[in-house]
């Protein structure tokens, strides 16, 4: 059981690892313009792929066009890794992709992983729950 506890907590722990680098924009946030967003190449990987761990859904009170969501996301990412542990890929590979797949199961479930305000000050979304320190000055939790 601990070894599937520290397995889930990788893709976590990784994001203070001065071995990996934060690709993408919003602080690694968004997902890159590129195909290194997407890809699953095992552990030679070294990319944080923040973007990963949520969906942020947009919303708005002010009627503000709405951005398409980005991709890949938790959900492209669960889909991804099923299908490469119900294959004959290598072991290394699967086991890569189990660790982030458990991650990704629990992050699927957090409340704030799942949406972003956008408005008239905010086009591009307020990065939901993952850019925010709940206890940092001027953060909000409802707003």
């Amino acid at each position: 059981m601990m070894i599937f506890m520290i397995a889930a907590t990788w893709a976590d722990r990784i994001k203070s690892d001065p071995d990996y680098t934060t690709d993408g924009t919003h602080n690694g946030n968004r997902p890159p313009n590129n195909p290194s967003a997407s890809q699953n190449i095992g552990y030679d990987d070294l990319a944080r792929h923040k973007y990963w761990h949520f969906v942020d859904l947009p919303f708005t009170q002010d009627n503000t066009p709405l951005p398409p969501v980005p991709t890949p996301n938790v959900r492209t990412q669960i889909e991804a890794f099923r299908e490469v542990l119900a294959s004959d890929k290598p072991d290394a590979l699967k086991s890569y992709d189990l660790s982030w797949f458990l991650h990704l199961i629990g992050d699927a479930h957090q409340p704030l992983h799942c949406t972003t305000r956008i408005g008239a000050t905010q086009r591009e979304g307020d990065d939901g729950g993952n850019g925010v320190k709940l206890n940092s000055p001027g953060s909000q939790i409802l707003g």
